[in-house]
């Protein structure tokens, strides 16, 4: 089914959907308020989860997610991203933490301990070395190894 308005059809999916599809905005007059869970934020027409809130990307049609938001201070053990403070820890550790990869961006070169083999900017147990499983992500754990011999 399809909705008509300013001499042009849209579909039913848009009606009331929190975005102004139509230059009249009559997609978006008189709808039904929508009733949010308590891990969500209202955009108005639609939910989103808080975590999209004061993310830096407009996720409500009508820009109210981005809105109003505060500057937020994260402590020394903490840094900011996805609109929230996450534990310090996670920066460098080889693992993305941030959808946008931030936090594993401008890291030095890792040190490891005497027990453990350097790869993907974070340290494995050396036990992994040419285990037979890649667990860096280019194989290096796995490159130059002796192949098992056999048994007797």
């Amino acid at each position: 089914m399809e909705f008509s308005c300013d001499n042009k059809c849209i579909p039913d999916a848009w009606v009331c959907d929190g975005g102004k599809d139509c230059e009249s905005g009559e997609d978006e007059q008189d709808c039904a308020p929508v009733t949010c869970d308590a891990e969500q934020f209202s955009c108005g027409n639609r939910c989103i989860p808080d975590t999209w809130v004061c993310d830096g990307e407009n996720d409500c049609f009508n820009g109210t997610d981005e809105e109003d938001c505060e500057a937020i201070t994260c402590d020394d053990t903490e840094f900011y991203c996805d609109g929230k403070c996450t534990a310090m820890i996670a920066v460098c550790d080889g693992q993305s933490d941030c959808a946008d990869g931030t936090d594993e961006q401008d890291c030095g070169p890792v040190t490891c301990a005497d027990t453990e083999f350097s790869c993907d900017n974070s340290c494995i147990p050396n036990v992994w070395v040419c285990d037979g499983n890649d667990d860096c992500s280019d194989g290096e754990d796995e490159r130059g190894c002796e192949p098992e011999g056999c048994a007797d």
